[in-house]
């Protein structure tokens, strides 16, 4: 597994390791609210998340700025997967379909 972050000489690692998840970030909302005291002004952000191979997860988050929004969306995402069935790299669905005047 990978790692990401910040090393010193001291022993203090501050390394996280890297998903290997996929996140695509679907919609970013401001979202004001007012109260008595005036606006308070907040970010939502609609995240999908992934491994590729038919697990999927959606995360809805709201936080103050958009960088934290997004973190804990994601987060939220890979909390709980779904198994999708694949077919050949697709999602398997019925069609129908006519052909002339039949």
């Amino acid at each position: 597994m990978a790692y990401s972050g910040n090393t010193n000489n001291r022993g203090n690692n501050n390394q996280r390791p890297v998903s290997d998840n996929f996140e695509q970030v679907l919609e970013i909302r401001r979202v004001s609210k007012k109260t008595q005291g005036g606006t308070n002004v907040s970010f939502s952000a609609l995240v999908v998340t992934g491994d590729k191979k038919g697990k999927v997860g959606l995360g809805l988050a709201k936080a103050p700025n958009v960088a934290d929004a997004i973190k804990k969306s994601i987060r939220l995402g890979n909390r709980d997967l779904v198994q999708v069935p694949l077919s050949n790299g697709t999602i398997p669905y019925e069609t129908k379909s006519k052909y002339g005047a039949a």
